[in-house]
C-alpha cells in the first residue's frame, strides 16, 4: 500500500507545484507530451512512451508481458515514474514495468528527457515519466480480443460536481503462444531451425486506479495484481517457471496557494508483493520458490515563492525509509530484513522575463544503511538550464549531474533469474544538452547531447541463465534527437528520431570502446493518420538497430523493424470500433553477422528477439469496441 499526502495552493502562472508535469516552457526542459487517446487498442504505456525521441521500450515478448522503458541510453532504473505526483520508483529504486500500469486512465504522458532541471528533484541519469490521469467527464467501456487468446475489458467512470471522482478498472488476460523461430542456439547449422510457439507465457493482470477530489485535497488509490508465466530464454524455454504480483497504493493529495507562495508536502508507503516459483529448476541454478517484500514510507514537503517579479525560490525535500525482505520458501530460510534511509532536497532559484528564462538547481541526495554503513553515500547534483524565444524558434541549453544509489533489489534482491549484488557503487553521470525547437500548427525540435556517465550498473547474463548485476568502470553517450509534428482537420503525424553512440570506456580491452549492452546506435518511430468522416486510418513504423547483450559485444541482438495499422469507424455517437493490427509484415527473423569479429561476412538467420533472448510475436490483430458518454 501507497499513501500519499500531498499539499499546495490553487495555480498561479509562474509557481510550478510539486508533482505537476514539467513546464515545456521551463529553461532547458525536454518534455514529449503524448495524449493516450490517439493510440491504438493494443497500446500501453510503452507504446506511448516509445513515441518520443530518445525512448527505448525492452518487452519480454507480447501484449501482456513485462515492458520497461529507457531514456537516451539509460537503462530502466535510470527513469523515474510519477503518478499525478508520488514517485513509483524514486531515484530509480526499481525497473517499473509499465505494462502494469492502465493506459487508460491516464490523459497525459510526458516524456523528460536528460538531466533538465524541475521543481520536483528527479535525479535519474536518463529521464522521467509524469503521468497524469485523467478528469475528463465521462463513462467509457472497453472491450477487445485479438491473437494469441487475448482479451482486454477496462472500464472508466468519471464524474464531476462538488466531488470529482474516477474509477478505472482494467482487466488483461492472454495465452502469449505465439510462433516464433528457433535456430536451436546453432548459427552454424541453419538446416535444424524450426518454427515452435511460445510456451509458459500466459499472462493475467487486474489494474485499478480511483481517485477522489475533496475541495483542496485528492484522495487516491492505485493496485496491480497479477501472475505470469516466465518462459525463459529462446534457448532454456520453460514450462512452469511463474512469477506473481500484488502492488497497492493509496494516496492523499492536496493544494492550497497564499498569494505568490505555493506550499507542498507527499508522504506515501508502499508495500510489493513478488513471488517467484521455479519448481523444476527450469531457470537459473535450481529448484526456486522465492518471495520478496518490498516497502517504501516517505514524505515530501516543498515551497515555492516569488522572490520578485522575475525571480522565484524553490525549495524541495524528499525523506523516506525502505527495506527488502527475502524469503526461499524451498528451503525454508528468511533473510533478514535490509532495509536504509534515503534523503533528498533541491533548491533552486528560477529566472524568467519576456522570452528568457534561466533555471539553476543543485539537489543534495543522500543514503544511509541501518544494517553497513558502506551503503552510505551523498550525492550533489548541480544543474543549470537556460531558454531564450525569438517568435516560434525557442533555443535552449541545460546541463549538470545525475547520480543513482543502487536499488535494494540490485543489492540484495533474488528474483530467481535474478540476483544481487552487494558490493554494487552508486552511478554518477553528468550531461549536456542544446537544441532549437519551432512551434506553431507544424512543431520540430532537435536536440545534440552528451554523457559520460561512472560505475553503471548493468545486468550481465551468466552461462547458468542467471542474471547478477555489475558496475561499467565509465561509458559515454552521444546522441541526437530530432521529433516533428503536424496535426489537421483531416488528421496528423509525427516522427522521432534518435542516433546513439553509446560506449564503455574501460582500462581493459575486451571492453574499451565496445557499445552499451542493448543499447541501438539509431531508433525511429514514424506515426500518423487520416480521417474520412467517422473513418480513422492510421499507420506507424518503428525501427531499431542491431544492439549486443554483453558488455564485450559477443552475442548481438538482431535489428528490428516493426509496422502497424490501425482502422477505426465511430458508426454513431458514444460508439467506436477499431482493428489494430502490430507487425503487420509478419516478421519473426533478421539478419545476424555469424560472427561479429571474425572475416566470415556470412550473415545468418536469428529470431526477433528483445530483452536478450527473449522473442517477440509475429503478426497479431487485436478487434476493440468502445462506448462512451
Amino acid at each position: 500500500m501507497v499513501v500519499l499526502i500531498a499539499t499546495a495552493f490553487a495555480d498561479e502562472p509562474d509557481v510550478e507545484v510539486w508533482g505537476d508535469a514539467p513546464d515545456p516552457g521551463v529553461a532547458g526542459a525536454r518534455v514529449t507530451s503524448i495524449d493516450p487517446r490517439t493510440l491504438p487498442a493494443s497500446a500501453d504505456l510503452a507504446t506511448a512512451a516509445a513515441r518520443a525521441p530518445g525512448v527505448v521500450v525492452r518487452r519480454l515478448g507480447g501484449l501482456g508481458d513485462p515492458a520497461e522503458i529507457g531514456i537516451r541510453g539509460a537503462g530502466a532504473r535510470h527513469t523515474e515514474l510519477w503518478l499525478d505526483g508520488v514517485p513509483l520508483n524514486p531515484e530509480g529504486a526499481e525497473a517499473v514495468d509499465v505494462s502494469d500500469l492502465p493506459l487508460a486512465a491516464l490523459a497525459r504522458v510526458d516524456v523528460l528527457r536528460g538531466p533538465t532541471p524541475t521543481g520536483a528533484g528527479v535525479p535519474a541519469l536518463g529521464g522521467a515519466l509524469w503521468l497524469v490521469s485523467r478528469r475528463d467527464v465521462v463513462e467509457q467501456v472497453d472491450l477487445a480480443a485479438g491473437s494469441f487468446g487475448t482479451a482486454r475489458a477496462t472500464l472508466v467512470e468519471s464524474v464531476g460536481g462538488r466531488v470529482p471522482a474516477l474509477l478505472v478498472v482494467d482487466g488483461l488476460s492472454t495465452a502469449g503462444d505465439f510462433p516464433w523461430y528457433d535456430d536451436r542456439g546453432t548459427d552454424f547449422e541453419p538446416g535444424d531451425d524450426r518454427t515452435v510457439r511460445r510456451e509458459n507465457n500466459a499472462a493475467q493482470r487486474l489494474s485499478t486506479l480511483a481517485r477522489l477530489d475533496l475541495g483542496p485535497a485528492t484522495l487516491f488509490h492505485a493496485a496491480t495484481v497479477r501472475e505470469d508465466g516466465v518462459p525463459g530464454f529462446t534457448s532454456e524455454p520453460t514450462s512452469e517457471a511463474t512469477f506473481g504480483l500484488h502492488r497497492e497504493l493509496l494516496g492523499l493529495a492536496g493544494r492550497w496557494d497564499r498569494g505568490r507562495t505555493a506550499l507542498t508536502a507527499t508522504s506515501w508507503a508502499l508495500l510489493r508483493r513478488e513471488t517467484y516459483r521455479d519448481p523444476l529448476g527450469e531457470v537459473g541454478l535450481g529448484v526456486q520458490d522465492d518471495r520478496s517484500e518490498l516497502w517504501s514510507v516517505g514524505v515530501a514537503p516543498g515551497l515555492q515563492t516569488a522572490l520578485s517579479r522575475r525571480w522565484r525560490g524553490d525549495l524541495s525535500l524528499h525523506l523516506r525509509q525502505e527495506g527488502i525482505r527475502t524469503t526461499d520458501v524451498a528451503a525454508d530460510e528468511v533473510a533478514p530484513m535490509r532495509s536504509r534511509s534515503v534523503a533528498r532536497v533541491q533548491v533552486g532559484a528560477p529566472f524568467r522575463s519576456t522570452g528568457e528564462a534561466v533555471w539553476p538547481t543543485v539537489l543534495v541526495l543522500g543514503v544511509s544503511s541501518a544494517e553497513r554503513t558502506r551503503d552510505a553515500a551523498l550525492l550533489v547534483l548541480p544543474r543549470l538550464g537556460a531558454r531564450a524565444e525569438v517568435g516560434p524558434v525557442a533555443v535552449s541549453a541545460s546541463g549538470g549531474w545525475s547520480g543513482r544509489p543502487p536499488d535494494l533489489v540490485e543489492l540484495y534482491g533474488d528474483r530467481g533469474a535474478q540476483v544481487g549484488n552487494p558490493a554494487l557503487r552508486p552511478e554518477r553521470g553528468r550531461g549536456v544538452d542544446a537544441g532549437v525547437a519551432v512551434g506553431g500548427a507544424a512543431r520540430a525540435e532537435v536536440v545534440a547531447f552528451a554523457s559520460d556517465l561512472r560505475d553503471l550498473i548493468v545486468w550481465i547474463p551468466t552461462p547458468q541463465g542467471v542474471a547478477r548485476p555489475a558496475n561499467v568502470d565509465r561509458a559515454r553517450i552521444l546522441g541526437l534527437e530530432g521529433s516533428a509534428g503536424i496535426e489537421g482537420s483531416r488528421g496528423g503525424g509525427t516522427v522521432a528520431l534518435t542516433a546513439l553512440d553509446a560506449r564503455q570506456v574501460d582500462p581493459d580491452p575486451t571492453y574499451d570502446g565496445r557499445r552499451l549492452p542493448r543499447v541501438p546506435g539509431l531508433e525511429g518511430v514514424v506515426a500518423g493518420h487520416l480521417a474520412f468522416g467517422p473513418v480513422d486510418l492510421g499507420a506507424d513504423l518503428s525501427a531499431t538497430s542491431a544492439t549486443y547483450a554483453d558488455p564485450a559485444n559477443f552475442v548481438a541482438e538482431a535489428p528490428r523493424l516493426l509496422v502497424g495499422a490501425t482502422g477505426r469507424w465511430a458508426p454513431a455517437p458514444g460508439w467506436r470500433l477499431e482493428v489494430d493490427v502490430r507487425n503487420t509484415l509478419g516478421t519473426r527473423t533478421a539478419l545476424v553477422p555469424r560472427n561479429p569479429f571474425g572475416s566470415d561476412d556470412t550473415r545468418v538467420p536469428r529470431p526477433l528477439e528483445d530483452f536478450g533472448g527473449y522473442p517477440l510475436p509475429g503478426r497479431s490483430v487485436t478487434c476493440a469496441v468502445r462506448w462512451s458518454r
